[in-house]
């Protein structure tokens, strides 16, 4: 099984895309995981920029319908190959260290955020390189 992480950057978009793929050649499984925690001050996502929710919002419904969104963009509605859907509270590198247990390989975006980063990959996928339980694929720009 290819776990891949999804923030809704078009690099985990790109990830997730290849895993797809991946699983149609190989008759093999996508789980596709999106993270979300608390803040002092309400909410934030992982889709994207960090964004602060007012209260009545539901950051987890949030994160749910922007994951089912880009997996049926990628996927198209025939569903086929099924990819899990999984959306988790916490910080998205914990996470995903944490389900690369159960992972072949864990598939994850680095966006980079100017030039002296561009000599790094991101602190997520950097994490994920050091720690996960199985090897792990970055997609760059």
């Amino acid at each position: 099984m290819v776990v891949v992480g999804v923030d809704g950057s078009e690099e985990s978009v790109e990830a997730l895309c290849w895993a797809v793929g991946y699983a149609e050649r190989t008759g093999g499984s996508v789980r596709a995981v999106m993270a979300w925690r608390r803040q002092i001050h309400g909410y934030s996502s992982y889709a994207g920029v960090a964004m602060v929710y007012p209260e009545p919002l539901d950051p987890e419904k949030e994160a749910r319908e922007c994951l089912r969104g880009l997996v049926t963009d990628v996927v198209g509605e025939s569903g086929c190959p099924p990819v899990q859907q999984l959306v988790l509270e916490g910080h998205p590198a914990g996470v995903l260290v944490e389900q690369s247990k159960s992972a072949d390989l864990l598939a994850v975006g680095a966006r980079g955020h100017g030039a002296f980063t561009d000599l790094l990959i991101g602190s997520v996928s950097n994490h994920c390189v050091h720690h996960a339980a199985c090897p792990v694929l970055v997609f760059r720009r």
